[in-house]
C-alpha cells in the first residue's frame, strides 16, 4: 500500500505498523534486513521493538542514532551535502516529475556505479526526468523488473515514495525518546562508491552497537544488491548463519 498522507511514513508509525503485521501473522520475532530507506525502518524497528528482533542487517544505510534536539531537512544537507537532491524530492514539482516521466526516471536511478554518468538532479533545471535526455534499461535491470516498478507507480503515483523524505521532523518527535544503543547482532554492508550514502558515514554505527560487523563492498554504487548480488548474498548467508546460532 501507498497512502498518500504524509504522516503514516514515520519510521515509529512504520515501525508499529510492521508490529501489527508480525502480530496478524503470528510471528513473535524476526530479523530484519533491509536497504536505503528500508535500512533506516530497520534500525528504528529495532529500537521500538527489539523483543520482536533476532537481528538486523542493512546494506548502505548506515546506523544513524535518533536525533536530540529538532532538525529541518535544509540544516541535513547544510551538513551532509551530499542529500542536497533531498530539497528537490520533497517538492510538488518532484512528484509531478516522476508520475509525469515514471518509466525514464527508473531507468535514470536504476544503473550500476560505472554508468551513473550523470547527478541524480539535473545540474542546470534541477528535475530528475523532465526536460532530460532519455536513457534505455540498463541491462542489469531484468525488463520485468523494470516493468514492475514502472506499472506499480502509475498505479498509485510518486506520492507515498517521496513521503519518506518529508519526515525530519516527525522522525525527531517520534524517536527522540528511544535507547541509541542496539544490543542485538546486527550487520552493516555499505558500497565504495554510493554516492548518496557514502561509507564514511556509517563510521560511528560501532559506538552504538556493540559488535556490529561492518563490511565494505568494493567497486559498488548505492544498487549494491544488483550490482554485486553474489558477494552480498555470501555475507548475508554468513550472518544469519552466526545469527541462528547466536539466538
Amino acid at each position: 500500500d501507498a497512502p498518500e498522507d504524509p504522516a503514516e511514513y514515520g519510521l515509529g508509525v512504520v515501525s508499529k505498523d510492521l508490529a501489527g503485521l508480525l502480530d496478524h501473522l503470528q510471528i513473535p520475532t524476526v530479523t530484519v534486513i533491509g536497504h536505503d530507506w528500508g535500512g533506516a525502518v530497520t534500525w528504528r524497528f529495532g529500537q521500538f521493538y527489539p523483543e520482536r528482533v533476532k537481528a538486523l542487517a542493512s546494506f548502505c544505510t548506515p546506523y544513524v542514532p535518533p536525533a536530540q534536539h529538532p532538525t529541518t531537512l535544509e540544516e541535513i544537507v547544510k551538513a551532509f551535502p551530499n542529500f542536497k537532491y533531498q530539497l528537490y524530492l520533497v517538492t510538488p514539482e518532484a512528484e509531478q516529475d516522476m508520475n509525469n516521466n515514471t518509466e525514464q526516471f527508473f531507468c535514470r536511478i536504476f544503473r550500476p556505479i560505472d554508468d551513473m554518468k550523470e547527478p541524480l538532479t539535473d545540474a542546470i533545471n534541477g528535475t530528475l526526468a523532465e526536460g532530460r535526455e532519455d536513457r534505455p534499461r540498463h541491462e542489469k535491470i531484468p525488463e520485468s523488473v523494470m516493468n514492475y516498478y514502472v506499472e506499480q507507480y502509475k498505479k498509485r503515483g510518486a506520492r507515498g515514495g517521496l513521503n519518506w523524505y518529508k519526515q525530519t521532523h516527525n522522525n525527531y518527535v517520534q524517536c527522540k525518546g528511544l535507547d541509541p544503543i542496539i544490543h542485538k547482532p546486527a550487520m552493516m554492508v555499505m558500497a565504495e562508491k554510493d554516492a548518496a550514502l557514502p561509507p564514511e558515514i556509517a563510521s560511528k554505527a560501532p559506538e552504538f552497537i556493540p559488535g556490529i560487523e561492518m563490511h565494505l563492498v568494493n567497486d559498488s554504487g548505492h544498487w549494491i544488491l544488483w550490482e554485486k548480488p553474489e558477494e552480498c548474498n555470501q555475507l548475508l548467508k554468513n550472518f544469519l548463519d552466526k545469527a541462528d546460532h547466536a539466538c
